[in-house]
C-alpha cells in the first residue's frame, strides 16, 4: 500500500499538484489538514540542522520543506505513522548523469524539460518494502524523475544515478 502512496506523491510533487487531505486513518486528533505533531518530532530528530521549515499536509503524506546546511531546497514526506519515506530535492538537467541526458535529447527530441527532482527513498529492511515500484535497472533508492514537455503531451522518465533511462508515467 505504501508503495502506491509513494508513487502517486513522486508523480505529484513532480507535477507540483497538492491536493487536500481527507482523514483517511490517521492516528490521534490531528485536524485533516494540519501535519501531526509526531511529524513535526520526529522530522526535528531526522534533520537537526534544517533552517527554513515549512509543513504542508498533502493528500498522502506530511510534507516538510526545508534548507540543507548545503543551502539546499529539500522536501521530506512522512508516512500516516510519522515515519520518513524518502526526500525530493530540485535538480537541473545538467545534474543527471551525461549518458541520461543524451538518451533523454535522443528520444524525447520534441520535448522540452519542464522539471528534474532527486528522489531517495528510505527503504525499511525489517519488513522487505521496496518503496517504489522499480524494475531491475532501478532498484537503488536514488533516482531522478524529470518531467518532459511537448504541444501534446507532458510525461515522467525515470533516471537512475547509472544513467539508465526509462518512462516512468504520462502526466495529466
Amino acid at each position: 500500500m505504501k508503495k502506491i502512496f509513494l508513487t502517486t506523491g513522486v508523480i505529484m510533487m513532480a507535477a507540483t499538484v497538492t491536493f487536500a487531505h481527507k482523514n483517511s486513518g490517521r492516528k490521534g486528533d490531528t485536524p485533516p489538514n494540519d501535519v501531526s505533531d509526531r511529524t513535526k518530532v520526529q522530522f526535528q530528530e531526522d534533520f537537526p540542522y534544517a533552517t527554513d521549515i515549512n509543513y504542508v499536509r498533502t493528500a498522502n503524506f506530511d510534507e516538510v520543506s526545508f534548507m540543507s546546511g548545503k543551502q539546499k531546497v529539500l522536501k521530506s514526506y512522512y508516512d500516516e505513522n510519522s515515519d520518513l519515506v524518502g526526500t525530493t530535492q530540485n535538480e537541473s538537467f545538467a545534474d543527471l548523469p551525461g549518458n541520461a541526458q543524451k538518451k533523454i535529447q535522443k528520444y524525447y527530441p520534441d520535448y522540452s524539460i519542464v522539471r528534474v527532482v532527486k528522489y531517495h527513498a528510505v527503504k525499511e529492511e525489517d519488513d522487505g518494502l521496496d518503496m517504489l515500484e522499480s524494475r531491475s535497472e532501478f532498484d537503488n533508492p536514488d533516482n531522478y524523475f524529470v518531467e518532459l514537455k511537448n504541444n501534446n503531451k507532458a510525461i515522467v522518465v525515470e533516471v537512475n544515478l547509472s544513467g539508465d533511462v526509462g518512462f516512468y508515467t504520462t502526466m495529466r
